[in-house]
């Protein structure tokens, strides 16, 4: 349990006390729908309440009753073997079976960890490379020129509005990655890109100019735009659809989770127009789109998962009923001996049993209103504080704790077939299903806060940019994760392991950049000191010379004076008249450039 702690305060080391704030709500394109998921009953306020206001290395105990098996000797009323449900389940008092330290279902003979290619993977750019892949920078490319192409007719001038390339969407998310890593993804942009005042980020604006940076943003798309219009009637996730599919497939296609996963939804905090955005009062950001999860315990890697999306007629319709979401979610780990931890809006005495079928184990928080819960164990009558009762059904166990007075606490799990009682708890006689509870159930939490922490998010008006700024916080988590198992004796700051992935992007496009001619050259200078190369001596192109002795109206005064002169400038070669003209000698010229 300590161990576990000590794992989670490394992973958030570098953790402050800045919240993320929603994003503006503001008009978009889309239609705007809420959906309101309602607040905990008084049973999930007792649950929650009860466990949270222990600490994480603090476990549940009781006494467990002595295991007895009944014979058909035994003449005892049936109400003293066991406890009946509304639903008529029936719960035994006491165990049937002997106890093992572990059981046949809970036995996993695969190491987790980095899988094939990924164990390959030594630097941090080649970890994130797993994920956001080059098939994923061609998609989103492609999608993005089909929009510029779109745009390219409110513009006077091609330059503004040119298509992009792999090199430069890279060198995108290079500058999201490196200003999230200094907790500037929501700074002004312009401020970021002053080179003037000294405000800016000297790696950001040698990459990339605020002009191309903001119409890049503005135009990046995930799908077809040509074809959305189509497709969303029938598909609310259409626009980030494809792209959310691939990525999630890169996580599950490089990585082995270990035997214990926490399943749990995450809101990304979004206040704009959506059709299935979500209100959830409890939640940090209460406003945003809800996300299912799937994540492991051993390191806060995300294994699966997936948007709600509301209601969806034709052929993406799918349930979103709780017992369906639980299957779905955990589908890639079905037949593999592993347990899920999860909380009591996705824990039923059904889904634990399907789960079980599937040789898939369950320990969860469930609520008192369920009816497969006895009525002796939602109630404190005649209970004593820190006093446990037991029921067991077929393979699964549950468990009522009595935290304090009038509170008390549910769990169920597949994992353990006894009353036993964790003994380091002490007076508290905390039983182990809940130190197991309390010791796994954290993994979304510390993803979630490991996204806040460095985000990549923007303010903006479109969900689906929303979705893919937490792709990309999610990979790079991924990646660190990855990384570290590859290079176990190297100890790495997840801000600079950010760092290093920002500037790995971003590098080859300020290089193309330096190549540019009509770049000025104090600011070549300044590129080549970022990339570490010196810049190549070149003798400087005399304008004058190929235009042998031609004149041309003066650049600076316009058409108005229509004033002509045979002097142009050495560095740009624009004609320039003497009132537009400063001499200085070639000392000098040769310091200033």
């Amino acid at each position: 349990m300590a161990n576990r702690d000590q794992q989670i305060e490394l992973w958030l080391l570098e953790e402050d006390e800045d919240i993320l704030e929603g994003t503006p709500c503001s008009d978009d394109e889309e239609s705007d729908h809420l959906e309101v998921q309602g607040e905990n009953t008084d049973s999930e306020e007792d649950d929650d309440h009860d466990l949270g206001e222990f600490e994480l290395n603090q476990t549940f105990d009781s006494s467990a009753s002595p295991a007895h098996v009944f014979t058909d000797e035994d003449e005892v009323p049936l109400s003293n073997l066991f406890y009946q449900a509304v639903d008529n389940t029936r719960w035994l008092k006491e165990q049937v079976r002997a106890r093992r330290l572990m059981r046949q279902h809970n036995i996993v003979r695969v190491q987790s960890g980095p899988r094939e290619i990924a164990k390959t993977k030594a630097t941090s750019l080649d970890c994130l490379s797993l994920f956001l892949d080059d098939e994923i920078v061609a998609m989103i490319t492609n999608s993005t020129n089909k929009r510029i192409l779109i745009e390219q007719n409110k513009y006077s001038r091609d330059r503004d509005a040119k298509i992009t390339d792999e090199l430069e969407i890279k060198g995108l998310m290079g500058i999201l990655y490196l200003c999230g890593s200094v907790k500037s993804g929501r700074e002004n942009i312009l401020q970021l890109f002053d080179a003037k005042k000294g405000t800016g980020m000297e790696a950001v604006y040698l990459t990339m100019n605020v002009q191309r940076f903001k119409f890049l943003m503005r135009n990046l798309r995930f799908d077809d735009p040509t074809t959305r219009a189509q497709r969303i009637m029938v598909d609310k996730l259409a626009p980030i659809r494809d792209l959310f599919q691939k990525i999630v497939k890169n996580f599950q296609k490089h990585y082995t989770p270990s035997s214990e996963l926490t399943l749990d939804e995450q809101l990304i905090a979004y206040r704009g127009r959506c059709r299935f955005r979500q209100y959830i009062p409890n939640k940090p950001a209460k406003y945003g789109i809800k996300i299912f999860a799937l994540v492991d315990c051993e390191r806060p890697y995300t294994y699966n998962l997936e948007i709600y999306g509301g209601s969806n007629p034709g052929p993406f319709e799918i349930s979103n009923n709780r017992f369906d979401v639980v299957l779905r979610v955990t589908e890639p780990i079905h037949g593999e001996n592993r347990n899920v931890t999860m909380d009591n809006w996705f824990t039923s005495l059904e889904a634990a049993k399907k789960l079980f079928e599937n040789k898939t184990t369950v320990v969860g928080t469930i609520r008192k209103d369920k009816r497969e819960v006895p009525k002796a164990f939602r109630t404190t009558t005649n209970r004593t504080e820190f006093s446990s009762l037991f029921g067991f059904h077929e393979n699964t166990t549950l468990v009522s704790y009595v935290p304090k007075k009038n509170k008390v606490v549910l769990l169920l799990s597949t994992v353990h077939n006894d009353g036993c009682i964790d003994e380091s708890s002490g007076d508290k006689r905390k039983p182990d299903i809940i130190t197991y509870y309390n010791r796994t159930k954290n993994g979304v939490d510390l993803v979630d806060k490991m996204c806040s922490l460095y985000d990549v998010a923007r303010n903006s008006r479109r969900w689906p940019l929303t979705v893919f700024f937490n792709l990309m916080n999610i990979s790079a988590i991924n990646a660190l994760c990855i990384y570290k198992a590859n290079n176990g004796l190297i100890k790495v700051l997840r801000r600079e392991f950010l760092s290093d992935i920002a500037l790995g992007m971003m590098k080859p496009l300020a290089s193309r950049r330096m190549s540019t001619d009509c770049l000025p050259k104090i600011l070549k200078l300044k590129i080549s000191d970022f990339l570490g190369i010196p810049l190549d001596e070149q003798p400087q192109k005399v304008a004058s010379s190929p235009r042998g002795g031609a004149r041309g109206r003066c650049f600076f005064c316009g058409r108005k004076r229509n004033k002509t002169t045979r002097i142009s400038c050495q560095l740009c070669g624009k004609f320039t008249c003497p009132d537009h003209c400063n001499y200085m000698c070639n000392s000098c010229y040769e310091n200033h450039t």
